[in-house]
């Protein structure tokens, strides 16, 4: 996948995928780029049984091979990169959920930073005003916002704060969008 404001290739942070995934137009192309670098070439593996995956395009596709690639991370760091592999699809690298919580990841959408926490854990120190959200992750491994559970205290005559909406533009913190918000 090429980025908007950067030139090469990059890998797709997908917490909303469970597994990662790639298809082989972005092998082909990551394949290039570590050659031209004098990196090692991609490695093959065939899968125990086909991986069928669904909701990428219309339908469902299905890998019979793994790939490993070394990729170039920013930091200068040359690590690789495992996923099974489309045949014939322009679907992205997808890094998906199960390695996000491997390499102990978090993902701050405010700022565009994906940090890898050592193992001394973290602390996050949030301003007055913020808020919470726990995640629950679904039998397939999607995290998943409870959003049916409904207080038995909460006063329904008070003003209803926005959480998704259009209406809710003029409070860029309590609302979901399809825009990207970045701090000023």
């Amino acid at each position: 996948t090429r980025m908007a404001t950067a030139p090469g290739i990059a890998l797709l942070v997908d917490p909303g995928s469970p597994e990662n995934l790639c298809g082989d137009q972005w092998s082909n192309d990551m394949q290039e780029a570590a050659l031209a670098a004098n990196r090692s070439p991609i490695k093959y593996s065939d899968l125990a049984r086909p991986l069928e995956v669904g909701g990428i395009g219309s339908g469902t596709q299905s890998a019979y091979q793994s790939v490993l690639h070394c990729i170039g991370l920013p930091d200068g760091t040359d690590p690789i990169f495992e996923s099974p592999i489309l045949p014939k699809s322009g679907t992205p690298a997808l890094l998906g959920q199960k390695s996000l919580k491997k390499m102990r990841c978090l993902l701050d959408c405010f700022n565009n930073k994906l940090y890898r926490v050592g193992p001394g854990g973290y602390k996050i120190q949030l301003s007055p005003g913020s808020v919470i959200h726990p995640l629950e992750e679904s039998h397939a491994g999607h995290l998943m916002l409870p959003c049916s559970r409904f207080s038995r205290h909460a006063n329904q005559h008070e003003e209803v704060q926005g959480f998704a909406t259009e209406e809710d533009e003029a409070k860029p913190e309590t609302r979901f969008s399809r825009e990207g918000r970045r701090g000023a």
